[in-house]
């Protein structure tokens, strides 16, 4: 599988409009009370989406979607998170963990990005990626569901 740079930021610009339309939907969700379901949604449907993406199990045509949907699900997950670290603080320490949370978010991708850089190639103007990056992604994303409902 092979992404020229135009096609790449077409996909981004795609998965920018999947965050928003996940985030609107997950806002509304999160009001009629399904909290912590929008965590295990948003990450069963991003770990399938990179695995059935970077198995090229998909068409050509699907890229773009792909991208769509792994932003709309990690989208979802936010709010439900921010609500349950609400509803299990106080207010003394919730915004120290919120921003923890979001610092180790960004530890957490920087070093999945780290680890896949063995795992990319650049052939032809193609970025190539391997099937090893989709099946730990969707491996580590599943995980967060029996942490979900421990935390329940």
């Amino acid at each position: 599988m092979g992404y020229l740079l135009g096609q790449l930021v077409f996909f981004y610009m795609q998965g920018g409009i999947g965050s928003l339309i996940g985030n609107q939907l997950a806002g509304w969700l999160w009001l009629r009370g399904f909290c912590f379901s929008l965590i295990g949604i948003g990450s069963v449907l991003m770990g399938t989406v990179l695995m059935l993406s970077t198995q090229d199990l998909l068409p050509g045509h699907w890229r773009g979607g792909t991208f769509f949907a792994i932003m709309f699900g990690g989208s979802m997950q936010m709010p439900g998170l921010q609500a349950i670290l609400v509803e299990l603080t106080g207010k003394e320490i919730r915004g120290r963990l919120m921003a923890m949370c979001m610092i180790v978010s960004n530890i957490t991708m920087g070093l999945g990005g780290f680890w896949s850089t063995g795992l990319l190639s650049m052939e032809n103007g193609y970025l190539l990626v391997t099937d090893q990056v989709g099946l730990v992604s969707m491996l580590t994303l599943l995980a967060v569901l029996p942490l979900i409902w421990l935390i329940q």
